[in-house]
């Protein structure tokens, strides 16, 4: 493993953006999972700013919410589904075959992990965790 220390967020959002471009031009299947809230913010912004730039073909890769909060709907301000739905599934256009998050309203959670475990093991696994 290779540690790499940043000297500011912008640097550490541009190589993270950076990465995630790489990851889909050498395998544009991949399954790429983010965690929500402000850390990887810039990231998304960026990631979204350089597939248009780059013209980055997107349309096989697939995104995995990493987090949710239970109980809260898809629509509600600050759950990771509306953070995703602003910062990566708009921007790029996704469709819904694209992406796949938590059910915050799911009244069976182990069941709601499980299949988030079993769509990721479908995927082949994930191949970039941001977090």
């Amino acid at each position: 493993m290779v540690t790499t220390i940043f000297s500011s967020y912008e640097l550490l959002s541009d190589f993270t953006a950076n990465e995630w471009i790489n990851v889909i031009k050498e395998n544009p299947t991949a399954t790429i999972c983010v965690a929500s809230g402000d850390s990887p913010k810039l990231a998304c912004e960026l990631f979204c700013e350089k597939v248009k730039e780059q013209q980055i073909d997107i349309s096989n890769f697939f995104f995995v919410g990493l987090d949710e909060w239970v109980g809260l709907s898809p629509e509600t301000f600050g759950s990771c589904h509306n953070d995703f739905q602003k910062r990566l599934i708009q921007p790029l256009g996704l469709t819904a075959s694209q992406y796949h998050m938590f059910d915050a309203q799911a009244t069976d959670l182990q069941t709601e992990c499980s299949n988030m475990d079993a769509v990721i093991k479908n995927r082949g696994g994930i191949h970039l965790m941001i977090g």
